[in-house]
């Protein structure tokens, strides 16, 4: 793949974001609600993040076609979701994650959009900032995002022990 390790924690950060961003966007739309969507309480899905990385690493294995990105980014998509899915279900007892049909062909699409414009895009701009502005901005999410992931799940898991599921 070819990433330094800062490079791949800061791919991580932007599309936690970038996901959360647009996950909630579009429930927004389809369901005419904000629901924040995420067991974190700041504004990131790791989800999105570790699938963003997964999708790009996979890529290079597809030969760069746009077929092969297209479907590494529904396999890829399609095991993340139902790791989240078990994961959450395993911590507080429920099936939370949604699942569509048309989420099938999104993850396909916003595979190849990653791959071909979005990470080409993110490299080129935080490349561009100051190593040392992209440490602080690396450290300040970080310190950020695991407290938030270790509260998540203890939230998730007092949930399952106050509805008593088993």
């Amino acid at each position: 793949m070819g990433y330094m390790i800062d490079e791949l924690l800061m791919l991580f950060a932007v599309y936690s974001i970038l996901g959360w961003i647009i996950n909630v966007s579009i429930y927004n739309l389809l369901e005419g609600r904000f629901d924040h969507r995420s067991i974190c309480k700041g504004p990131y899905a790791a989800s999105f993040g570790i699938g963003g990385i997964v999708i790009l690493a996979c890529s290079e294995m597809a030969s760069q076609s746009i077929i092969g990105v297209f479907g590494m980014g529904v396999v890829v998509g399609l095991l993340i979701q139902i790791t989240a899915a078990v994961l959450i279900k395993a911590f507080c007892g429920q099936w939370l994650v949604l699942h569509r049909w048309y989420y099938i062909p999104m993850f396909g699409i916003a595979s190849v959009l990653l791959y071909y414009q979005v990470n080409p895009l993110v490299l080129a701009v935080t490349n561009s900032i100051s190593p040392w502005i992209r440490l602080a901005v690396l450290l300040a999410f970080w310190m950020n995002f695991i407290p938030d992931v270790i509260d998540g799940i203890a939230k998730m898991t007092e949930f399952r022990k106050k509805t008593n599921i088993a």
